[in-house]
Order: structure tokens, then C-alpha cells, then sequence
């Protein structure tokens, strides 16, 4: 019955791909018929539950001064806004990995998620990753995972692949900087100054 149900989400989710009106659609709403029995006290922390306010950002964003450097004029900021979400929904069900490619043989780059995230997991990244067609890509999958640590804490994992650097970052869900706010510092100083962590000694 399981199994039947799942199937039924499949093809409706191949329908809407291929001739529904995707725009009309909301994440959520996509994301049940993904995910049918699949509930999270949070979508942004599975492990804590917690979803971040974002009261402080709105503060920060209506500064004068950020928004004259922003250049937006008199337009409120809003945190999340449902209108261009709908623009962007069928955007999910393109795939940019031939983008990412490019970038990951040309550019320094740094793709991080949070152990406890519910939303975009660290797997469903991972697979992703494995499968991204690009000069490094064989050497990627085969490569370890190095222990991010500091005096018996665990900070989270890494991997290092020419220019690219893959960070898992423990104790964090989907708002990684808000849930391990020490642990983000160190992770992008440490990419910007040595390309990907730099594990301290004990």
C-alpha cells in the first residue's frame, strides 16, 4: 500500500515535470508528494527542531546604510517572499551540474551543509557531487573524509579535491551559520586564507 502510494507520488511528480504548472505549485506542496510519511518537527534542524527567527537580519537589512550600499531604494526586505519562490519553482527540476563543473576545474570553490539538515541532506548533496562530471570527479569519490576537530570536539568532516573543498559541518541544519556560528568563521577563513580547513594540533 506503501509502495503503491509512492508510486502514484512518482508519477504525479513526472506529470507536473512534464506538463504541470509547476508555478503554481509551493516547495511544500512538492515536497509531500516526495516525501508522503515524511514529517520534521523542523525542516531547518531535524535534530533540534528549531527553526531561526530572522529579526535581527531584518534590523539589519533596513539600515540606511546597508540598503544604500544594496542600492534598493525604498523596497522593504522580506526574508522570504512566496511571489518569487513561484517564479523560481520550476528551477528545481533543472539540473546545473554541468555548471558546477565548470566552475569546480576553473574556480576555488566551497560546498558546505549541516549534518542535521532536512531540507537539502548532506547524502542527497553527496550523490549529487559523485555524479557531477568534471575533471577531478574519480579522485573526488574515492577521496577520504578528514576529521574536523579541536580538542576532542567534533567539528564536522572535509574533503579536499584540487580547488574544491567539501565540508560537512556537525550540530548544524539547514541554517548552518545561525546553528554552529564559531565553526562557520573558522570554516571560510580557512577557505579563503588556505582553500579549505586547516586543522588545528591539539
Amino acid at each position: 500500500s506503501q509502495l503503491l502510494k509512492c508510486k502514484q507520488n512518482i508519477n504525479e511528480l513526472s506529470n507536473l515535470v512534464n506538463y504541470g504548472n509547476l508555478e503554481n505549485k509551493t516547495y511544500m506542496f512538492l515536497f509531500s508528494k516526495a516525501f508522503p510519511s515524511f514529517t520534521l518537527k523542523s525542516g531547518d534542524n531535524y535534530a533540534t527542531g528549531e527553526t531561526p527567527g530572522y529579526e535581527q537580519v531584518e534590523k539589519l537589512m533596513e539600515q540606511h546604510n546597508i540598503r544604500k550600499a544594496l542600492h534598493v531604494n525604498d523596497i522593504k526586505y522580506e526574508v522570504f517572499n512566496s511571489q518569487t519562490q513561484r517564479q523560481f519553482i520550476s528551477d528545481l527540476f533543472v539540473s546545473t551540474k554541468s555548471k558546477l563543473a565548470v566552475l569546480l576545474d576553473n574556480y576555488k570553490v566551497l560546498i558546505f551543509t549541516g549534518d542535521f539538515d532536512g531540507l537539502i541532506t548532506s547524502p542527497m548533496v553527496e550523490a549529487a557531487l559523485m555524479t557531477t562530471n568534471w575533471s577531478l570527479q574519480e579522485q573526488y569519490n574515492i577521496s577520504p573524509r578528514s576529521h574536523w576537530s579541536e580538542v576532542y570536539k567534533t567539528k564536522g568532516f572535509y574533503t579536499k579535491t584540487g580547488q574544491f573543498c567539501r565540508v560537512v559541518v556537525h550540530g548544524a541544519g539547514h541554517q548552518v551559520p545561525h546553528d554552529q556560528p564559531e565553526s562557520t568563521l573558522e570554516m571560510m577563513i580557512n577557505f579563503v586564507q588556505h582553500g579549505c580547513i586547516l586543522n588545528k594540533p591539539f
